[in-house]
């Protein structure tokens, strides 16, 4: 997700790296203009470049969509895998890791709604797109089948046990990014929530002795 301000991003971009300037900008368009006023003339204006120019990287704006919806993806799956870098207990890599998807919920509701809608979901969803999925998915099945081996989580399906952990940070992530839990809750608040629920989970996945 972008961090720095727009003049030193856009400083920091050559000609040679226009798509993911556009991928840039047209996240800062859509957080501003929402879905609706997203258009690959209002990015292009954003980003200072002809009006054609985005149409070499981008052949629509369900494209740049895509893009922006897999960026989103190995955003997650590069912290994701930094949380398990991180070592501590399988316990503490897990909660990392949901902590991690609900920041970017805060921080990019309007990307996070595309990572979890119907662009997402749809049959022709472009294979990168699908791999995008695929690999934090891998990751999150990746960190119970090693809480396995060392004897934390009970024995399983790990893949099945995985998606438990998908369907609540993604249930969370919902709530977030649709203020149907109030965008005033500060982040203190909402970390809170996250380790409550993160909590309960593990309860479920744990062996009774640990």
């Amino acid at each position: 997700m972008p961090t720095e301000e727009p003049n030193q991003q856009a400083a920091s971009y050559h000609h040679g790296d226009l798509r993911n300037a556009l991928i840039y900008w047209g996240k800062l368009v859509l957080k501003k203009k929402g879905l609706q006023g997203l258009t690959l003339r209002e990015v292009a204006r954003a980003a200072g470049v002809s009006h054609n120019a985005p149409y070499r990287h981008f052949k629509d704006k369900t494209a740049l969509l895509s893009a922006i919806v897999m960026d989103g993806f190995d955003q997650l799956s590069d912290a994701t895998q930094s949380a398990i870098d991180s070592g501590g207990t399988p316990q503490d890599q897990l909660t990392r890791a949901c902590a991690a998807y609900v920041n970017i919920a805060i921080r990019s509701p309007e990307t996070t709604q595309l990572m979890l809608g119907r662009l997402a979901a749809e049959k022709e969803c472009p294979p990168a797109l699908t791999q995008a999925g695929f690999r934090l998915f891998s990751l999150l099945t990746e960190m119970i089948e090693e809480g396995q081996q060392a004897g934390v989580y009970r024995s399983g399906e790990s893949r099945e046990m995985a998606l438990s952990v998908w369907a609540m940070v993604q249930g969370l992530a919902i709530l977030i990014s649709s203020e149907q839990i109030k965008r005033g809750a500060s982040q203190r608040e909402i970390s809170r929530l996250t380790k409550r629920l993160c909590s309960q989970l593990l309860e479920g996945l744990c062996q009774e002795n640990t």
